[in-house]
């Protein structure tokens, strides 16, 4: 009886020995890093710029310029988002790109 218990105690103890190096080396294998995708304007054509600017509004492009000469890094709007914004994304550029993107087509202008 205790040779039983001797047995199914060692073969316990293998099982999760086993288990515990496995487990590892296969979590790893599933994650798998995203991948980088630098942020791109939307290409406008000279006609849809006139006729942004023919309302007093600038391009995405624009605004973004504005941000960065004033050392913004991230939008007044997405102030709350900042620390996931900037592990998202490799430089400040790419952050403000990408927002000014997604958010609408045209601006009105902040510097004049």
């Amino acid at each position: 009886m205790i040779g039983i218990i001797i047995i199914l105690v060692g073969a316990t103890f293998i099982g999760l020995l086993l288990y515990a190096t496995i487990m590892p080396l296969t979590k790893k294998k599933k994650k798998t890093e995203e991948e980088y995708i630098t942020p791109e304007f939307k290409p406008l054509t000279q006609e849809e710029i006139d006729d942004i600017h023919s309302r007093g509004k600038i391009t995405p492009a624009e605004k973004v310029m504005e941000w960065e000469k004033m050392n913004a890094c991230v939008s007044a709007d997405e102030m709350w988002t900042s620390a996931w914004r900037c592990q998202k994304f490799k430089t400040c550029h790419d952050c403000l790109v990408d927002y000014a993107v997604n958010d609408q087509d045209e601006y009105v202008p902040s510097i004049k």
